[in-house]
């Protein structure tokens, strides 16, 4: 994981270079730097992802800040903060909704909404 993050981070720099801080481009790729780092899942990587989410979802909005507080949910799962996570997935459910994208919202015990995470 450590040469996907490390590749991430160097693409960020770049973004951050060409369109500025928060830019949706260097949300987006903050986004994916912050899975890498919750799919590493040490304790300082999840700190990390934890970071990058929230500001990918201060950046973006519609259906990609929809997206991102879907994983920031399973982020907060994985980090054992059940409520947070709760709060953080009904967010992206109505983030979905508000984006006009129902389509994308599927609840029952047997799917998950799009983007897992997992």
């Amino acid at each position: 994981w450590q040469e996907c993050i490390d590749s991430y981070i160097e693409a960020c720099k770049i973004q951050q270079d060409c369109y500025g801080e928060h830019h949706y481009e260097v949300a987006v790729m903050n986004g994916n730097l912050a899975m890498a780092h919750m799919k590493r899942g040490e304790p300082d990587d999840l700190k990390r992802a934890e970071e990058l989410y929230r500001q990918a979802i201060d950046d973006l909005d519609g259906g990609n800040k929809a997206r991102y507080q879907y994983n920031y949910g399973k982020l907060l799962e994985k980090m054992g903060r059940l409520d947070d996570a709760l709060r953080a997935h009904r967010n992206a459910i109505s983030g979905y909704r508000r984006a006009g994208l129902d389509s994308l919202v599927k609840v029952s015990d047997q799917q998950s909404p799009p983007y897992s995470a997992t």
